[in-house]
């Protein structure tokens, strides 16, 4: 239901922003936010309805950073003054292991 209503909210835009440009009203930023509507429509689709696992490349990690590919899930250890700790930023706790 809630996919339905985003590809007739799409459908609407798409058959108003013509007549938006005869009024002389730029509609590039519409024509690309529908850009990410449609492929998010249709990767939710495929995710969800057809249990479909997208492929690295087709996922968009941020509409403010479009060249963004995401950051890789194993990220080397960084040294610190207590041994290795963790590069992520979603944890603050350190392994204490040390090397030699």
């Amino acid at each position: 239901a809630y996919l339905d209503c985003c590809r007739r909210l799409v459908e609407r835009i798409e058959e108003t922003s013509p007549a938006l440009e005869q009024k002389g009203i730029d509609t590039g930023g519409i024509r690309n936010c529908l850009s990410h509507a449609k492929r998010q429509i249709d990767q939710t689709r495929r995710r969800l309805l057809m249990d479909e696992q997208i492929p690295h490349g087709e996922k968009m990690f941020s509409v403010f950073e479009p060249l963004d590919r995401g950051s890789p899930r194993a990220r080397p250890a960084v040294r610190s003054s207590w041994g290795f700790r963790s590069a992520s930023s979603r944890t603050s706790t350190a392994s204490f292991c040390t090397t030699r």
